[in-house]
C-alpha cells in the first residue's frame, strides 16, 4: 500500500492521488448497516497466533476519536502494532458512506471497501489496484465466533484477499510469514484472527 489501509500488511492499501471530483456526496451513514462499525470506543481485539508457540499473544484495532471534515463526521482508527513495523501504529481516518468504507490521508479520499455490493463489481482505486468483489456470504471462523463475511479481491500483478463482515469489520487477516529476529533466517507463521469485538 502506498501508506494506508485500515489494519495491516493485508488490509492496507496503496494510493497517489484521488481528484475531488470523483468523490461522492456524503451522506452521514456511520450508523448500523455498515460493513466497518465506526463509533469512538470500537475495539477489534485480535489473537495472533505463531507457528512456534501454544501461547497466542494479542493486538488491537480502535477507534480512538473523531472530528468533522466539512459537514462529514470521520473517524481515527488505530491499527495493529503487528503491522507497524517498528514505527508506531499507524493510524488513519476513516467514514461510511452510501457506496462503501471511504479512507482520506493527507487530504485525498479513497473508496476503501465498497459496500453493499455484488459479485462481480469491481473499481479502481486511486494508486492503480484493481478491488473487485469475490464473494458476499463466506463463512469465517475464527475465536469470536462464525462470520458470514464478503471477500474483497485486489489485484496489483497478483491477488491478495480481504474478508469483512458487515457491521462487524475484519474478522481475520490471514496467516503471514515472518522472519524471528532469534537468528537469520528463522521463518515462523502467524495467525491474526478475531478474538472479540467490543462495539458501541
Amino acid at each position: 500500500m502506498t501508506k494506508t489501509n485500515l489494519f495491516l500488511i493485508g488490509a492496507m492499501v496503496f494510493f497517489v492521488s484521488c481528484s475531488k471530483d470523483t468523490e461522492p456526496t456524503a451522506t452521514g451513514t456511520n450508523g448500523t448497516d455498515v460493513i466497518l462499525p465506526l463509533k469512538v470506543g470500537n475495539q477489534w481485539i485480535y489473537q495472533l497466533t505463531y507457528s512456534d508457540t501454544t501461547r497466542p499473544s494479542y493486538d488491537t484495532i480502535a477507534v480512538t476519536r473523531d472530528t468533522l471534515i466539512g459537514t462529514e463526521q470521520w473517524f481515527l482508527v488505530r491499527d495493529l502494532r503487528f503491522f507497524s513495523f517498528g514505527v508506531g501504529p499507524r493510524e488513519t481516518w476513516w467514514t461510511n458512506r452510501s457506496t462503501g468504507l471511504w479512507g482520506r490521508d493527507s487530504g485525498v479520499s479513497w473508496l476503501e471497501w465498497k459496500f453493499p455490493a455484488s459479485v462481480g463489481d469491481s473499481y479502481l482505486r486511486p494508486d492503480g489496484d484493481t478491488v473487485r468483489i469475490l464473494a458476499t456470504n463466506v463463512p469465517i471462523s475464527v475465536p469470536a465466533g462464525r462470520f458470514p463475511s464478503y471477500q474483497y479481491g485486489i489485484y496489483r500483478g497478483f491477488r491478495s484477499d480481504y474478508f469483512l463482515c458487515p457491521h462487524v469489520g475484519y474478522p481475520t487477516f490471514g496467516e503471514f510469514a515472518v522472519t524471528d529476529s532469534t537468528g537469520p533466517g528463522i521463518i515462523r507463521f502467524v495467525r491474526v484472527e478475531l478474538s472479540r469485538a467490543i462495539l458501541n
